[in-house]
């Protein structure tokens, strides 16, 4: 499998500043988060992309609750994954419900900010964040409502369906 990387950050390398900031989200509890963000322009000028190559281990999240507690966890849990598998790995986080208020520009919900930067910093490392066209146009909002690191989709399980039945993706339920 080809690398996500190029240059000096590449995987092994310790002292790699995108592996160390990994290691930093993976290691992060309570208040403590890893402010690093960029756009999905941003990751693919950096080469943080699988061109060409899907990777041979993906994992599927449901995010589907407003507790910044499940909320944490499961961004906690995704980094532990791409670490483990030294970011040769797809995930996607599928996002519905009330859990779609992680991923909306102005949430009608409470959002724990360090839970928005955790996904901005997951973003930056390639995990995609589903935000569910239904549970949007339950709330009477867009698709401009979402935030960039965000990919809208028409429905959130029709879309964890087809990624489990047609792209190989594992399934996780918290």
């Amino acid at each position: 499998m080809k690398s996500i990387f190029k240059g000096k950050d590449a995987p092994g390398d310790p002292d790699s500043g995108r592996r160390g900031m990994l290691r930093g989200l993976a290691g992060t509890v309570g208040g403590g988060l890893l402010a690093w963000g960029g756009t999905r322009t941003a990751r693919a000028q950096d080469g943080l992309t699988f061109p060409g190559d899907e990777p041979d281990v993906k994992v599927l999240y449901q995010l589907n609750h407003n507790d910044p507690e499940y909320q944490h966890h499961i961004v906690h849990s995704a980094s532990v994954v791409l670490q483990h598998y030294d970011n040769q790995v797809g995930i996607v986080v599928e996002c519905f419900g009330p859990g779609i208020h992680l991923l909306l520009k102005e949430p009608q919900r409470p959002v724990e900010h360090g839970n928005r930067e955790r996904v901005r910093s997951l973003a930056a490392y390639g995990v995609e964040f589903h935000a569910c066209g239904e549970t949007l146009k339950a709330l009477g909002l867009g698709k401009e409502a979402i935030i960039d690191e965000a990919t809208y989709v028409a429905s959130g399980v029709v879309d964890m369906v087809e990624l489990q039945r047609n792209k190989g993706y594992t399934y996780v339920a918290w």
